[in-house]
């Protein structure tokens, strides 16, 4: 295991940073990132999911 890669949140903001461009299967790979975030310790981490945890689930998020 990368201590450093664990301890920072540099590559959990480039995972989000990809899901920013509209792609088919975005949706499975949020959960999985907020899934990977959520297991990270980086409470500051876990604060910035809540918002694509509880964004995805709303009816604009949905494909139209």
């Amino acid at each position: 295991m990368d201590l450093y890669r664990e301890a920072t949140p540099r590559p959990r903001v480039r995972g989000f940073a990809g899901l920013l461009r509209p792609r088919e299967g975005n949706p499975d790979r949020l959960d999985a990132w907020i899934a990977t975030a959520r297991a990270a310790d980086l409470p500051h981490m876990h604060a910035f999911v809540r918002g694509p945890d509880q964004d995805r689930d709303s009816p604009a998020a949905r494909p139209r």
